[in-house]
């Protein structure tokens, strides 16, 4: 069984090896490098564990240094926290991760060493190390879940697609990784516990890997376009000041309801007259172009008028305008030509959509009608 452990262990540790190796030198250049760099140093981090474990192996598993290895493989939670904190704020990773993280390295450090130098307090230590990663890990999901929720919601409100853009994996793979823990502490068990645990984390992180690469990042700055409050503001371009003594929808808008309505007629007009809602890749940019307005109104519109996101006003036009009428022809259309046809970027987009719309999968819907039809 000893030996089986060590092949698997090792060859854990070496796959984990190239996958660093291969996320450093092969770099994205774009947003995203950051937190391909993120995980390919998380990557080494976890080979040098797997190799640990190789190691502790080789030695008997002596108890000191058992406790040793234990406190390192806690360590694995924080440190995986920094790809985490990569992905969702690219820009942020070498900045202001770094830092957070010191927070908890230093006073680890401390632990470490007075565990190694004092095996009458070494539980103590290996007790204190545990809390300590605990706490911090609670501390960088929060931030990782509000910076989620804030990331998606930038995309509801800028785009009309965000597949390979939203981050929603993010918390699958999250909840795969408390399994995983489980899993970990399972192996203290039995010795086959160990085997399963190896090959569900190279699972995971096959998953992380293979969506790293392919994820795409619009950063969360200072060129979204939002309206932002009076006590920040960064005014609008249109520069509606003469109505500020008027009634405003809300308050802190800067635009009187008529104005707004007015340019939502013009919107409205571009959308239907040029499709743009066909477009996949269509945003609030272009459609504020196109329309002969800027960001700010557009949003403003949408949200004070329409009372929808960016994103479900365009995803609700396309089905109302595109993919309901392709479903009531006669003519039988795959679930991928309507996706398409309509200015989705993919089916599970379009089935999302669908169902948030209309209350009921495509396929459903389709049945519906049909029976309609035999009825009447």
């Amino acid at each position: 069984m000893e030996k089986i452990y060590l092949l698997v262990a090792g060859g854990t540790a070496a796959l984990f090896l190239f996958w660093g190796i291969n996320l450093l030198i092969h770099r994205k250049g774009d947003a995203m490098s950051s937190a391909c760099d993120a995980l390919g140093v998380v990557s080494l981090f976890w080979a040098a564990l797997f190799f640990k474990d190789c190691v502790n192996l080789a030695l008997g598993n002596p108890v000191q240094w058992g406790q040793i290895s234990s406190a390192l493989d806690f360590m694995a939670v924080p440190i995986t926290s920094i790809y985490l904190f990569g992905l969702c704020r690219p820009q942020w990773v070498i900045r202001r991760c770094l830092t957070a993280l010191s927070f908890y390295v230093i006073p680890c450090a401390g632990l470490f060493v007075w565990m190694m130098l004092s095996e009458r307090y070494s539980r103590l230590c290996f007790i204190l190390l545990l809390v300590l990663a605990a706490v911090y890990s609670l501390i960088m999901l929060a931030f990782i879940i509000h910076s989620i929720h804030t990331y998606h919601r930038y995309l509801r409100e800028n785009f009309s697609y965000d597949d390979r853009m939203n981050l929603r994996w993010v918390v699958y793979a999250s909840a795969l990784f408390f399994l995983n823990c489980l899993l970990y502490f399972l192996s203290y068990l039995a010795d086959w516990w160990d085997i399963v645990y190896y090959v569900s984390i190279v699972l995971i992180w096959w998953i992380l890997y293979r969506h790293t690469v392919r994820q795409r990042y619009v950063p969360v700055g200072s060129g979204s376009g939002l309206p932002r409050t009076a006590d920040g503001a960064k005014q609008d371009e249109g520069g509606l000041a003469e109505f500020a003594e008027e009634k405003m929808i809300p308050d802190y808008a800067n635009v009187r309801m008529d104005v707004l309505k007015e340019i939502g007629s013009k919107i409205e007009a571009t959308m239907q007259s040029e499709s743009l809602y066909l477009d996949p890749e269509l945003n609030l940019s272009m459609l504020a172009s196109r329309a002969g307005t800027n960001k700010t109104y557009v949003y403003q519109y949408l949200k004070y008028c329409k009372k929808v996101s960016f994103l479900d006003y365009i995803n609700n036009m396309r089905i109302e305008k595109k993919a309901v009428p392709m479903l009531e022809e006669e003519k039988v259309y795959t679930i991928n030509e309507i996706a398409y046809a309509s200015g989705f970027q993919s089916t599970a987009t379009f089935r999302r959509a669908f169902a948030k719309k209309c209350g009921c999968a495509p396929s459903q819907y389709k049945g519906k009608v049909a029976g309609s039809e035999r009825k009447a």
